[in-house]
């Protein structure tokens, strides 16, 4: 309803909206019912008056339509937008309505409905139609994929009646009263018809800032009566297209000729296309670009063909649909090792039941372990050929180097173990550990037999 106007119409649980249209002693209204709720209709009258109700000119007989007189005071309680606030206390109020209840109202209750009052020929009359809910029908695309320093517009078109609800843009990153108020600069409405309404936001002038979810709302109506309507709401994402940033998170030599990368980038939502990798070695005054471009698809690789004990400065650009990124060189100096690192296990049973066997090994040097990440284990049935495995596993280097047990294995039957240490960073193993053959036993052991137990004392 219209705040502070001489509307006599209200609407349990849901809404309506009344538009005086003119006043004193004939007054017509426009009223908005929600297909399916129950809308009422109503007039002053006093208990010496009488009050016909016609919708179209005619009688009304619709049993899904009901009449009843309201005290004033019971609808201010039960409705309090039923009389105006500077009417409350008026003696010439009037003290009784009668009302007019539609039910579960359809499309083929609008019309025309006045209420006559027989007594001083004055009448009231509505003009009742259905209202349209808001609901967002068109939009620009989900996904708009576009470039720095263009102008991008975004739109939504509204459907809705009557067009009176507040339709704004948010920007679902931001937050705060001034990135609304930048929106909302940057925002225009205009009517397409007596039901729809386009709403476009333009932004100029792109860059990174502008990446984010966009969002068309549309609020409720402060005309409306009801405070269980939700906003609607439809949201586009838009990517700023740009060159990539890319940053060298760790480097490492892993080999007399290996250096080990990884990184980071920034795909300036347009796909990485390669990396290009450049070094400067020692003593040389210019970088020299890597023999080959690395797949956009990597985020890590292990370089090659670097001259042992040779210290290095490694940097690395991207390249995508807009262009090449800057170069990020590595902060720290790389120097290749002398030597590749090479551990071969050497591999023994531990011990055995009926159907497990434990190996063991013993740890690398100190000045390996950095190098290896885990072991690779396979076992097979002795005296077969080793392709035929039985089981393989994979086995964490760690400081307590623990012993390995398979289980699930046949009873009484020889076993051949092989082990070979693995770089987590090169996804290179090393070289096979000499074949150990195990058994397991033939059955669970049995309780202790001849058991002897001898007893010494210690002066210490």
């Amino acid at each position: 309803m219209w705040k502070k106007q001489a509307s006599l119409c209200w609407l349990a649980s849901v809404y309506v909206v009344c538009q005086l249209v003119a006043a004193k002693s004939n007054q017509v209204r426009e009223e908005y019912f929600i297909t399916g709720s129950n809308g009422t209709l109503s007039c002053p009258t006093s208990e010496n008056q009488n009050i016909v109700w016609h919708k179209n000119g005619a009688n009304i007989s619709d049993p899904r339509i009901s009449f009843l007189i309201v005290d004033s005071s019971e609808a201010i309680r039960k409705w309090s937008y039923l009389v105006p606030e500077d009417e409350v206390d008026d003696p010439n109020a009037p003290k009784l309505y009668y009302t007019l209840t539609i039910h579960n109202f359809t499309k083929s209750d609008e019309g025309n409905y006045t209420c006559y009052n027989q007594e001083n020929g004055l009448n009231m009359s509505y003009t009742v139609r259905t209202v349209i809910l808001p609901k967002i029908t068109q939009t620009s695309n989900d996904k708009i994929r576009t470039k720095t320093t263009s102008i991008q517009q975004l739109y939504c078109v509204i459907e809705a009646f009557p067009l009176s609800h507040t339709v704004y843009w948010v920007k679902e990153d931001a937050s705060g009263e001034n990135s609304l108020k930048a929106l909302a600069n940057n925002s225009e409405q205009r009517v397409i018809d007596d039901r729809h309404m386009n709403a476009t936001l333009t932004l100029r002038d792109l860059s990174k800032a502008n990446n984010g979810t966009y969002s068309c709302v549309v609020m409720p109506s402060a005309q409306m009566q009801a405070t269980s309507l939700h906003e609607v709401k439809k949201s586009m994402a838009l990517l700023i297209l740009d060159v990539p940033q890319v940053t060298i998170d760790y480097a490492k030599a892993v080999g007399a000729n290996k250096i080990y990368l990884n990184w980071t980038v920034n795909d300036g939502n347009d796909p990485i296309k390669n990396y290009i990798v450049r070094y400067l070695k020692t003593g040389d005054q210019t970088f020299t670009y890597y023999r080959e471009k690395i797949g956009g698809n990597n985020s890590f690789y292990v370089l090659d063909g670097f001259d042992p004990g040779t210290d290095y400065k490694i940097s690395l650009g991207a390249s995508n649909g807009q262009g090449d990124s800057k170069h990020h060189e590595y902060s720290e100096t790389i120097r290749t090792l002398d030597t590749d690192p090479s551990f071969t296990p050497q591999v023994e049973v531990k011990g055995s039941t009926h159907s497990t066997i434990t190996i063991g090994w013993a740890p690398p040097p100190a000045n390996l372990t950095d190098y290896i990440q885990y072991y690779e284990l396979v076992v097979s049935l002795a005296g077969v050929n080793a392709s035929i495995m039985k089981k393989e596993a994979f086995h964490p280097q760690n400081s307590r180097n623990l012993p390995y047990m398979f289980d699930n294995l046949a009873t009484a039957t020889e076993y051949t173990f092989r082990v070979r240490a693995c770089s987590e960073l090169t996804k290179i193993c090393g070289n096979w550990s000499d074949p150990v053959n195990g058994t397991t036993s033939d059955g669970q052991a049995s309780a202790p037999r001849n058991l002897k137990i001898t007893c010494s004392h210690h002066n210490i």
